[in-house]
């Protein structure tokens, strides 16, 4: 049976967005399948190695995330061994342990795959970044006008 889907569900930001959402969920457990930790984990553990010293506030604001549940996400991370934190005054610091190094290769890979099959889903590289920053700018104009 073909269900006929009214025109507002098409043009629903709301609805597409969400949409596309679980899509990429999908997309994305697979791609990450091989580091046996949820896809948010992965961007961490990158971030940090790119940025190290990093502080929880700095790493809270780049995903936009709560410091209660960074907080829960790091302590994972710290679980694992990978996670070293030091107190510079009121901030503490990031950085990667050494026992990091050996899930970093495939963290790597993964985001590598999970590049590739969201180029593929997308139509291609510069179809999925015309759409990655038509949604980054949508995103600050809402928070923009969600604190006026």
């Amino acid at each position: 049976m073909s269900i006929q889907q009214p025109t507002f569900m098409q043009n629903c930001l709301y609805f597409t967005a969400n949409h596309l959402q679980r899509e990429l969920e999908q997309l994305a457990a697979k791609s990450f399948a091989s580091t046996k930790m949820a896809p948010a984990y992965t961007y961490l553990t990158l971030m940090i190695e790119a940025n190290p010293g990093i502080t929880m506030t700095e790493l809270a604001l780049a995903f936009d995330y709560e410091q209660s549940t960074l907080s829960r996400l790091l302590q994972k991370l710290g679980g694992q061994k990978w996670l070293r934190k030091q107190r510079q005054g009121h901030q503490t610091q990031l950085y990667l342990t050494t026992t990091a190094n050996t899930i970093l290769p495939t963290m790597h890979r993964a985001l590598n795959d999970f590049r590739q099959r969201s180029d593929q889903l997308m139509g291609g590289r510069s179809q999925k970044l015309a759409v990655a920053h038509a949604m980054a700018r949508a995103t600050q104009q809402a928070k923009a006008v969600a604190y006026e």
